[in-house]
C-alpha cells in the first residue's frame, strides 16, 4: 500500500456526494490500519485531516450542510483509536498524533495509558 492510495481514499471520503460511499471509505480506512500501515496515515496530513474532520463533524455540523454521516464519524473515531494502538508511544509519529487524540479525548480513550495501568495492576496482583 502506498501513500497515493490512502490519499485517493481520503479524497473520496472528503468529496464524494454519496453518503454510503463515504461511509464505506471510512470503513476501508479503518480496515487498513495496522502496525505496518499506521505511519502512512499519520505522515500524510490530508489523510489525517479527513479523519479528524469526520470525527469533529458529529459535534459541529450534522445539519443539512454536513457531508459526514454519524457512521463515518464513528468509524473516524475508531480509526484514531486504532492508530493510537498501532503506533508505539516513543515514536515521532505518535507525537504527531497526540495533539489530535487530546482534542478528542472525550471520544477517543487513550487506550495505551489504560492498558499499561491494567497490565501493571494485573502483574502486581
Amino acid at each position: 500500500m502506498d501513500n497515493t492510495f490512502l490519499e485517493s481514499l481520503a479524497e473520496i471520503a472528503k468529496n464524494d456526494v454519496d453518503e454510503i460511499v463515504r461511509d464505506k471509505i471510512f470503513a476501508t480506512l479503518y480496515n487498513l490500519v495496522s502496525a505496518d500501515t499506521a505511519k502512512l496515515f499519520v505522515e500524510k496530513k490530508a489523510v489525517l485531516d479527513v479523519i479528524v474532520e469526520a470525527t469533529a463533524s458529529d459535534d459541529d455540523s450534522m445539519g443539512e450542510d454536513s457531508k459526514t454521516s454519524s457512521n463515518a464519524c464513528s468509524m473516524a473515531v475508531q480509526i484514531l483509536s486504532s492508530l493510537e494502538k498501532a503506533i508505539p508511544e516513543d515514536e515521532d509519529d505518535y507525537d504527531a498524533l497526540r495533539p489530535i487524540l487530546s482534542r478528542f479525548d472525550s471520544q477517543v480513550v487513550l487506550i495505551k495509558s489504560q492498558s499499561t495501568f491494567e497490565m501493571r495492576r494485573g502483574t502486581a496482583a
